[in-house]
C-alpha cells in the first residue's frame, strides 16, 4: 500500500495524513518534495525518543524499517518510508521532518487493523441411509464457497454420474438453488421415487476434484415369510385348541351318559 503527500518547503505548514492498513501488509509512505536547494529528510515515530531514518540511512535495528529515496527531474525528490510486515505495535503517528530554512513537518497517522477472518469452504451431504422399498430416497448436498456460492453440484452413484435427462434414470429428480438464509451456499437435492433394491449403493456429490462427500444408501426389502409362518402357527394353535375342546366335550358327554345309565 502506498500513500503520497506532495509538499513544498516554501511555506511553514504541518500536514496530517491518515493511513489504514491491515496486519502483515507492506506500507510505503511516499513524500514528494519540490525544492530549489538540498534538504535533509528525517523520519521518526512520535512518542519514541529515537529517529527512524535520516536521509538515506536507517537509524534503527528493525529490519522491517527502510527508507527509499529517488531524485527526479525538476528538482523533485521522493522519500519513501517503508514498513514491512506491519504489526499492531507499528500503529501510531509518524513524522517526516524536512529540515531547511523553513522547517516542515508532515504527520502520518498509521492505523493497523486485524486481518479479517478468511472464509472457508463448507461441504456436507445428508440424507436417509436406510430406506424401505417403494419409499423415496432423499439426499441433500450443501456447499458453501469461500468467496462465492458454487455454480453446480454433480451427483454420482457407484462411480457413475446421475443425470435427470438420462432415460436410464426416469425416477431421479434433481433440484438446485442458492440459499437465501446462508451466504455463498448452494443446495442440491436428490430424490429417487419408489426406491428399489437396485438403488442401493454409494452416492457422491461433488463440486470440485478435492471437495467430495459420500453416503451409503441401503434399500430394505421386508420379508413376509415370517409373518405368514406366524399366522399359520397361530391358526394351527387355534385349530388345536378347538379340537381339544371338542374332545373334552365328547368325553364329558359320554361320562354323563354312563352315569345316567347306571342310576336307571
Amino acid at each position: 500500500m502506498k500513500v503520497s503527500v506532495i509538499v513544498s518547503v516554501n511555506v511553514i505548514v504541518s500536514v496530517i495524513v491518515s493511513v489504514n492498513v491491515i496486519v502483515s501488509v507492506i506500507v510505503s509512505v511516499n513524500v514528494i518534495v519540490s525544492v530549489s536547494v538540498s534538504v535533509i529528510i528525517a523520519w521518526r515515530k512520535v512518542g519514541d525518543n529515537h529517529i527512524l531514518t535520516v536521509g538515506s540511512f536507517t537509524w534503527v535495528r528493525e529490519n522491517n524499517i527502510q527508507v527509499d529515496n529517488k531524485f527526479e527531474d525538476g528538482q523533485v525528490s521522493r522519500w519513501n518510508l517503508i514498513i514491512k510486515a506491519v504489526k499492531k505495535e507499528d500503529e501510531g503517528t509518524y513524522q517526516c521532518q524536512i529540515t531547511d530554512k523553513t522547517p516542515l513537518r508532515i504527520h502520518i497517522y498509521l492505523t493497523v487493523k486485524p486481518r479479517p477472518p478468511v472464509n472457508k469452504s463448507v461441504f456436507n451431504l445428508t440424507g436417509t441411509e436406510f430406506v424401505d422399498r417403494n419409499d423415496p430416497i432423499l439426499l441433500e448436498c450443501k456447499a458453501t464457497g469461500a468467496t462465492l456460492a458454487p455454480e453446480k453440484v454433480d451427483w454420482f452413484k457407484d462411480g457413475l454420474k446421475l443425470d435427470t435427462n438420462n432415460r436410464d434414470h426416469p425416477r431421479i429428480q434433481l433440484e438446485e438453488y442458492t440459499s437465501l438464509q446462508e451466504e455463498r451456499t448452494l443446495i442440491s437435492k436428490l430424490r429417487i421415487e419408489h426406491a428399489d433394491i437396485n438403488d442401493s449403493g454409494l452416492y457422491i456429490c461433488r463440486i470440485s476434484v478435492s471437495e467430495v462427500a459420500s453416503i451409503k444408501v441401503t434399500v430394505l426389502v421386508a420379508d413376509t415369510t415370517n409373518v405368514k409362518r406366524g399366522a399359520h402357527e397361530e391358526e394351527a394353535g387355534l385349530n388345536g385348541h378347538s379340537a381339544a375342546t371338542q374332545h373334552t366335550s365328547v368325553a364329558l358327554t359320554l361320562s354323563f351318559f354312563c352315569l345316567l345309565h347306571v342310576l336307571l
